[in-house]
Order: structure tokens, then C-alpha cells, then sequence
């Protein structure tokens, strides 16, 4: 394994805060603009989460399996080969061992789904904030336009007006 895979392996492995993943996920409209320069990181994190769910649901496959394998064996040798593979399948379904690990697999499978949920709310997220980024700039130009054309008309009525009173002076000197 090469090293900068050891160091992605451990930036995967850090723990990630999912209560402050969830309180974040909303923002103020105020706070636009912080809301856009934490978005990478908040992302990063809930694809963290994500993928450490999945490493965590694929432990728990090999370890299932591990423990129905051993068990399986231990059924074939107590009973020989006459006992049908749906027999051992009952017995391991009343193992103790075998249903703590499946439990524990299904509520892994659990939370990678919530993990995905969570990543895919961050990716709505970010087109949310792209939106309201671009409304807010077209607001913006529209306000910078509306004064600008407010101050053109400014000028022009300045202009017309002093263009009058010029008139009327040439008006009272002919």
C-alpha cells in the first residue's frame, strides 16, 4: 500500500461529529455567504461518514459470514451429510451468534442508507446555495441597473431643465 493511500486511509478513518453534520445542514439567508465557504468541507465530511458506514457494512458481511461458515461446519460434522443445507440454514437461523451479528449488519446496512441520505442532502444543499447565489447576484444587478437608470434620468432631467432655463433666458434677451 503506498503512502498517500495510508494518508487518504486515515483521513477517512477521523471521526465525524454527525450531530453537527445534521444542525448544519440548514442555514440562514443571511449567512449565504458562509453557508457557501463551509458547503466543500460539510460535503467532505458527510462523504466521509458515508464511506466509513460502508467499510463498517462490509466488516460486518466477511464477519456474518465467517460465523455462519464455522457453524455450517461444525452442523455437517455434527449431523453428517444427510442434513440438507435448508436444515442447516433453520439451526443457524436460532443461533444466538449468528442473529447478534446479523443484527448488527442490518443496523450497519441502516445507517450507510441515513450516511447516503445525508451525503445527498448535502449535494441538494450546495444546489440550493448555487441557486440563492445567483438570485442574489441577478438582485443585485438589477438594483445596481435600476440606479443607474435612475441616475441617467437624473441627469437627463438636469439637463433638460437647464436646457429650459438657457431657452428662457434666450427667450427674455431677444
Amino acid at each position: 500500500m503506498s503512502h498517500s493511500d495510508n494518508n487518504l486511509l486515515k483521513a477517512l478513518s477521523k471521526p465525524v461529529d454527525v450531530r453537527r453534520l445534521i444542525d448544519k445542514l440548514a442555514f440562514d439567508l443571511d449567512d449565504l455567504e458562509d453557508a457557501a465557504m463551509h458547503q466543500p468541507s460539510l460535503r467532505l465530511k458527510s462523504g466521509r461518514l458515508q464511506v466509513q458506514m460502508m467499510l463498517r457494512k462490509s466488516q460486518l458481511k466477511r464477519e456474518l459470514a465467517a460465523i455462519i461458515g464455522k457453524k455450517s461446519i461444525r452442523i455437517r460434522r455434527k449431523h453428517g451429510n444427510s442434513y440438507t443445507a435448508t436444515a442447516i440454514k433453520n439451526e443457524l437461523g436460532y443461533d444466538s451468534e449468528v442473529r447478534h451479528a446479523q443484527r448488527k449488519l442490518d443496523e450497519a446496512e441502516a445507517l450507510e442508507a441515513y450516511a447516503a441520505d445525508l451525503t445527498e442532502s448535502y449535494k441538494e444543499r450546495s444546489m440550493a446555495i448555487l441557486n440563492l447565489t445567483k438570485l442574489r447576484a441577478s438582485e443585485t444587478n438589477s438594483e445596481l441597473r435600476a440606479v443607474k437608470n435612475q441616475s441617467e434620468v437624473e441627469a437627463m432631467r438636469k439637463k433638460a431643465h437647464h436646457m429650459r432655463n438657457r431657452l428662457e433666458q434666450e427667450d427674455f434677451e431677444v
